[in-house]
């Protein structure tokens, strides 16, 4: 499923017209991304949650060049599902 048939299947359930659906689903999309750039973890209910995660610097082989080479800290998204979304 995708962002256009998540749309689609807003707009048949609730019975929103098809631009209605489009603005419900781009503000939940652009208030999780706000959310995520303020480091501030995203937690949804039976459904899972959206957690920032800090990797540390590593040391990578370049077998071309025959050199280490060494890989900046980053932050990164962490998605961990609620245990209701388990598939039975």
């Amino acid at each position: 499923m995708n962002k256009d048939k998540i749309i689609i299947e807003i707009a048949h359930r609730t019975g929103m017209t098809h631009k209605n659906s489009i603005k419900v689903v781009n503000c939940f999309l652009e208030v999780v991304k706000e959310s995520l750039l303020n480091e501030e973890n995203v937690s949804l209910n039976g459904f899972g949650s959206f957690n920032i995660q800090s990797c540390g610097q590593r040391r990578l082989y370049y077998p071309k060049m025959k050199k280490e080479i060494l890989i900046e800290p980053r932050k990164r998204i962490r998605f961990k599902p609620s245990p209701k979304m388990k598939i039975k």
